[in-house]
């Protein structure tokens, strides 16, 4: 996620979500990556390449493994709701309604999530909706308590770049 309220210092957020191990991922019986949530890092390991060495870490080395660290990192067991607090949505929606640009972007290889984390499940239930539903409720909601002293303007897009094609999802 981007953006965000100029007062927090912060411009940019970036939050990674691990999504579970699919059937065919877990043939090799080993993890392709591993999240320690409570130190914002993830390793990924080469898959084959898994010799340990104990290095006196919380992550055990591994040949050919890398860590990398984030403002936060989400497991494989994380919900919607932790995502959506994980990104601060509702504090880059408190910033767009002082009219600020906010942004919410995913990234990531085909299969990774991206369209689960940003648009929900088909069918949705309030705990499982997306970033965006979610993102749009609080909005909806933070204009309604305060329409008696402000009056809003609401313009969003929502889109995908896929193949080098950018899709407008909301006119389609």
């Amino acid at each position: 996620s981007g953006g965000g309220h100029p007062s927090s210092g912060c411009r940019v957020h970036v939050v990674v979500r691990v999504r579970p191990q699919l059937g065919h991922d877990e043939e090799s019986h080993e993890p392709g990556v591993t999240v320690d949530e409570e130190a914002s890092r993830v390793q990924v390991v080469v898959p084959g390449q898994s010799a340990p060495v104990d290095n006196g870490t919380s992550f055990v080395a591994k040949a050919q493994a890398r860590a990398f660290e984030f403002d936060a990192c989400l497991g494989p067991e994380a919900t919607q709701a932790d995502v959506y607090a994980a990104c601060k949505v509702e504090e880059l929606m408190d910033a767009a309604l002082e009219g600020y640009a906010v942004t919410v972007f995913a990234f990531g290889q085909t299969g990774a999530g991206k369209t689960h984390t940003i648009s929900g499940s088909q069918g949705a239930t309030r705990s499982s909706d997306g970033l965006v539903a979610s993102a749009i409720r609080y909005a909806y909601e933070s204009m309604a308590s305060q329409a008696i002293e402000r009056s809003f303007a609401v313009r969003a897009t929502f889109s995908e770049i896929y193949n080098e094609t950018v899709r407008d999802l909301l006119n389609t």
